[in-house]
């Protein structure tokens, strides 16, 4: 995946809301890792972290041995992730289509 970093709006926590889903649902860390091109597991969870510090509610959980450790949105966040997620991929990738 590419990701816009010369951007000077380039925020790796809203990188991480754009590929979330929401609760039940979820996704795998470690795809999350190699999306985002982080070099360890850890660094989602400080990611995660931030996002729940501006009030969107990220979880964590495992998933057991096929999946391992997986994240999604909650549902009673979800419409506020979605609006801040589209609004931050509008500014970072539409407004200058040919930064990539």
């Amino acid at each position: 995946m590419n990701v816009n970093t010369k951007h000077p709006d380039f925020d790796p926590a809203m990188e991480l809301l754009c590929l979330l889903p929401m609760l039940p649902k979820s996704a795998p860390i470690s795809l999350i890792c190699l999306d985002l091109g982080l070099k360890k597991q850890n660094a989602v969870g400080k990611l995660v972290q931030r996002l729940n510090d501006r009030g969107i509610a990220v979880s964590i959980k495992n998933e057991g041995y096929d999946r391992g450790r997986c994240v999604g949105v909650h549902r009673k966040s979800w419409a506020f992730a979605r609006l801040a997620a589209s609004e931050y991929y509008a500014e970072v990738y539409e407004k200058n289509s040919t930064a990539l």
